[in-house]
């Protein structure tokens, strides 16, 4: 450890930044911060999530000196995992404002989603987000995994988001949020949909898929073994990892959902209607609320209607097809309060 870490350090012109790698994926920055702060006054953390590093400027080169030096001679652990430091070729790390000033910053954020086990959405953020404060536009985009752009009204609500929300999971064990300043200060929306939208501006076409023109298929239809869900094969989404910091034990939870085995889903289908039936429902503890929560995660919920005539049953109309698709593929069998549930 001691002569490659050695080595390399020495190779790069001393610099008050210096380069972490080796990081778990639960690290912020506020890991880092507690862990090298006993070498000197940290000025900047920017993290480089997927990664697994992060970039720390000390307020002078004599601290990142002593973190170097130390790190060569012991190991130095960063929320249980040993990490590794070199120089960085920058002398100072590049804000995307004036950082130094705390009332400074950008009403933008970018959120970086690790372990996405469920479809993130428009109405995903905007639930997390909003109640935290007012936001006003999301851009969803998936070059380097899933992230997203997020605006919000005032810095200091995405001030307050960021420090509220930086590293926590939206769903239990999964979807992990890492949150930086984004660069642009406005984002421009085109269209309202799972991957856009502008609520400044509810008037703007929401894209409807499977209403586009039709386009020839080489091959026709898809074979029965695959289904329409990006998200990966058809797997249990159930047990969740269990290395995440936000968690609780398993005995704190009822048994509420009980996902079944991998071959107990038959469905390879694929929906005609943008509306499903949900039958074998809990008569006394499942409500239009509950219902919502449960489908939520696979498309927009537009309504739920209980059938008074056929107890235990409802009505859900989704914003397509696909959501239906999904919500068959991973719901259909499933048990909810004891009792298996028929989607379809």
């Amino acid at each position: 450890m001691t002569t490659d870490n050695g080595d390399s350090a020495h190779r790069i012109a001393p610099s008050p930044v210096v380069h972490v790698r080796g990081l778990c994926e639960s690290v912020v920055e506020a890991d880092l911060m507690e862990a090298l702060e006993k070498f000197g006054n940290i000025c900047y953390v920017m993290m480089m999530p997927f990664k697994r590093q992060a970039l720390v400027e000390f307020e002078n080169i004599d601290s990142a000196d002593r973190c170097l030096s130390y790190g060569t001679k012991e190991a130095v652990y960063i929320a249980g995992q040993q990490a590794f430091f070199n120089y960085s070729t920058s002398k100072r790390i590049t804000r995307p404002t004036n950082a130094d000033d705390p009332n400074s910053g950008n009403k933008v954020l970018l959120l970086s989603i690790q372990n996405p086990l469920y479809p993130i959405t428009t109405d995903v953020l905007y639930t997390v987000c909003n109640p935290i404060g007012n936001v006003q536009r999301i851009v969803i985009f998936k070059r380097n995994g899933i992230q997203a752009m997020v605006e919000f009204e005032s810095i200091q609500n995405a001030q307050r988001a960021k420090a509220a929300l930086n590293g926590a999971d939206i769903y239990a064990g999964c979807c992990t949020l890492k949150i930086e300043y984004a660069r642009p200060s406005r984002l421009n929306v085109i269209r309202n949909d799972n991957d856009s939208w502008d609520y400044t501006k509810p008037f703007l076409v929401r894209r409807e898929r499977g209403k586009t023109r039709q386009r020839q298929a080489i091959l026709g239809e898809h074979p029965a073994s695959y289904g329409d869900n990006s998200y990966g094969s058809h797997c249990p989404l159930l047990p969740l990892p269990t290395n995440t910091r936000f968690k609780r034990s398993s005995h704190d939870l009822p048994e509420v959902v009980a996902y079944p085995l991998l071959q107990s889903s038959s469905y390879m289908g694929h929906a005609s209607s943008s509306v499903a039936m949900v039958s074998g429902l809990h008569p006394e503890r499942m409500n239009c609320n509950r219902i919502f929560n449960l489908l939520c995660l696979y498309g927009n919920i537009e309504k739920v209607k209980f059938m008074k005539s056929v107890p235990g049953t409802a009505l859900v109309e989704m914003g397509d097809e696909y959501a239906v698709d999904r919500a068959i593929t991973h719901l259909n069998n499933i048990k909810v309060f004891s009792k298996r549930l028929n989607v379809w």
